[in-house]
């Protein structure tokens, strides 16, 4: 049955109206197109190419099966022939086409696209010829057959066009029309469908983007969250690169009652021209009164309860020391401590990693190309890898400026401004360091500055951070295990250091004020609860000093013990004095009472009879 189908097929394109160059044109543009590795901005191209020009479909498609075969059995062959095509023959071409809008989409930086490319060509041009030469002369000898009188006389009954025409279909055109036919170049249908194409990407880039960008977008996050997120508007334009997000809400899978973060409007700014080199250059980023932790209007529903599962196993598993001591706490127990410290410590990995990232040995030595991509090619597939070198040394991603307005934590902190440049996703192909500043808006005052060196192999990073007459409540949060709490308090914090993954050199000096306790017993640490909260009460100020130091993935915080002592012994002896003197004049006082009720009576007796005295 197949065979027949098989001949079949064969018989219709022998007898159909398929002229010498369709036949041709088909092969060769089919095994182009088979010859390229995967999904490539080049399949787009020839595809796009065979609408246009009048290929035969059915010869297009058997090249297409010839060409996919030719590419994965000459493999290593075109990924060799395409090392040597784009490394040691044509770099400068190669590099200019990859940092040309367009072109840089067509995939020449894959070895075995370039390698396979020219071989495809040939051996396109080659099968093309062979079967548009096999076609027309089994077609001559059909007509020459056809002339034949006993044949022709056969062919002219009754039952024997019928068995033709049940058998292979209707002849479209006569024979030697098709011997004699000159094609036409270009397919009026192609030209037609190609121009439905382009319409139809049009409209979806102007009226159906936004939609699916929106639909996109919400996706992506609820993918990685697992619970609602929400947008009122979206706004693209694509010609002109900018896009506005209104009301975002993203809420929090473990309190659906509120919102990770919730944002007014977020507006951004992309080079489409970057775009289209395989770069996404953002311009700028703004986003508007930044709420953290805010209640939602209505209960958000969980979308992905696996995500969320396996988000909280994730954070289970994260290992950390569940002594206090191995990050340094010598002061006092945090709040959560052992479970906002996995969090902590695998967010501060994290960063360590971004910080660390080192410049690819594919930049640093050119000599070194080959032997890289030899071992990704055993690694990922001789059609897999791409020339590193050909786009400019610039990071693939790159923010320029990020703004962010009304930060809002809660309602114990003041509203904050953050503000960052040069955010990028290879650090060590930029020329310059990317600052942060976080300033308090109330005040117009700098809090924390950070900048990070990171267009700099191996360098320190910068961290200032002042915080005035600060809230202490709002930055320390003691256990349930601790025998006082903070009712009130001041604090001014000043550090100012330098950091990297490995070495954390960051001095810090904390002044605290107008510091009140409130004991949970009779004693605090074995001592009288009501002498150490009025001991507490009669300090003015309290300072301590130390260093934040050790690495990132095990910071310790070093207390200046000395200088402590000192200062609370300073503090105590200041306080005692306060307290003797409080006291002495609240007995003074007592006294001065006792003595006016006992003889109260008498002083007046006296005073009215010298006033008398007087006034005789």
């Amino acid at each position: 049955m197949l065979t027949l189908k098989l001949i079949r097929k064969v018989v219709k394109i022998l007898r159909g109206g398929a002229g010498t160059r369709e036949i041709f044109l088909g092969m060769l543009l089919g095994i182009i197109l088979g010859m390229i590795p995967g999904l490539q901005g080049l399949s787009l191209a020839v595809t796009f190419v065979i609408l246009l020009l009048n290929a035969n479909i059915g010869f297009t498609l058997l090249g297409l099966a010839i060409g996919k075969v030719l590419c994965y059995a000459l493999a290593m062959v075109s990924f060799q022939l395409g090392y040597i095509l784009i490394q040691e023959i044509g770099l400068s071409f190669f590099q200019a086409i990859q940092n040309t809008p367009i072109l840089a989409l067509l995939g020449f930086d894959n070895y075995s696209l370039v390698g396979g490319l020219p071989l495809s060509i040939i051996i396109g041009i080659i099968a093309g010829k062979i079967f548009a030469s096999m076609v027309t002369k089994i077609r001559e000898q059909m007509i020459q057959a056809g002339e034949q009188k006993h044949i022709a006389a056969l062919l002219e009954k009754k039952w024997a066009k019928f068995l033709i025409w049940a058998t292979f279909g209707k002849a479209k055109v006569p024979m030697e029309e098709v011997l004699n036919k000159e094609s036409a170049l270009f397919r009026k249908a192609g030209i037609i469908f190609a121009g439905i194409i382009v319409t139809g990407i049009l409209v979806i880039q102007f009226f159906l983007a936004a939609p699916i960008m929106k639909k996109g977008i919400i996706s992506a996050i609820q993918t990685q969250t697992g619970a609602e997120v929400n947008i009122s508007t979206l706004h693209f334009s694509p010609l002109e690169g900018e896009l506005e997000i209104l009301n975002l809400e993203i809420a929090d899978p473990q309190k659906l009652t509120h919102n990770l973060i919730q944002t007014n409007r977020i507006y951004g700014k992309i080079s489409v021209s970057d775009l289209l080199r395989k770069r996404f250059l953002i311009e700028k980023v703004e986003i508007t009164q930044a709420l953290l932790e805010r209640e939602r209007a209505n209960k958000a529903l969980i979308i992905y309860p696996e995500v969320v599962e396996v988000n909280k196993q994730q954070q289970a598993e994260v290992e950390v020391d569940e002594d206090p001591l191995a990050l340094g706490v010598t002061v006092g127990e945090l709040e959560d401590y052992f479970k906002q410290g996995k969090e902590l410590k695998e967010k501060l990995r994290q960063f360590a990693e971004y910080l660390s990232s080192e410049e690819p040995e594919a930049f640093t030595d050119p000599n070194n190309l080959k032997e890289q991509a030899l071992l990704r090619a055993e690694q990922e597939g001789y059609l897999n890898v791409s020339a590193t070198n050909l786009a400019k040394e610039v990071p693939r991603i790159l923010l320029n400026e990020l703004i962010i307005n009304e930060i809002s934590v809660n309602e114990n902190w003041s509203e904050m401004k953050l503000q960052a440049k040069n955010i990028s996703s290879h650090p060590y192909l930029t020329s310059e360091p990317t600052p942060i500043y976080v300033k308090q808006i109330d005040k117009d005052e700098e809090i924390i500055f950070v900048q990070l060196n990171l267009h700099q192999i191996n360098s320190n990073h910068e961290l200032k951070i002042n915080l005035k007459n600060h809230r202490l409540n709002d930055l320390i949060k003691l256990s349930d295990k601790v025998d006082f709490k903070i009712t009130q308090g001041r604090v001014n914090l000043t550090l100012n250091g330098l950091f990297s993954p490995k070495s954390l050199n960051l001095p810090y000096k904390m002044v605290i004020s107008e510091l009140a306790i409130e004991g949970k017993g009779e004693e605090i640490y074995g001592l009288n609860a009501d002498i150490v909260i009025d001991t507490i009460a009669a300090m003015d100020t309290l300072t301590v000093d130390g260093e934040i130091a050790g690495s990132m993935y095990v910071p310790k915080v070093h207390v200046n013990t000395k200088e402590l002592q000192s200062e609370l012994e300073k503090a105590a002896k200041d306080a005692g004095k306060k307290i003797l003197v409080n006291k002495a004049n609240e007995e003074l006082d007592r006294a001065t009472e006792k003595l006016e009720e006992k003889h109260g009576e008498k002083v007046d007796k006296y005073k009215n009879k010298l006033k008398n005295y007087l006034d005789f």
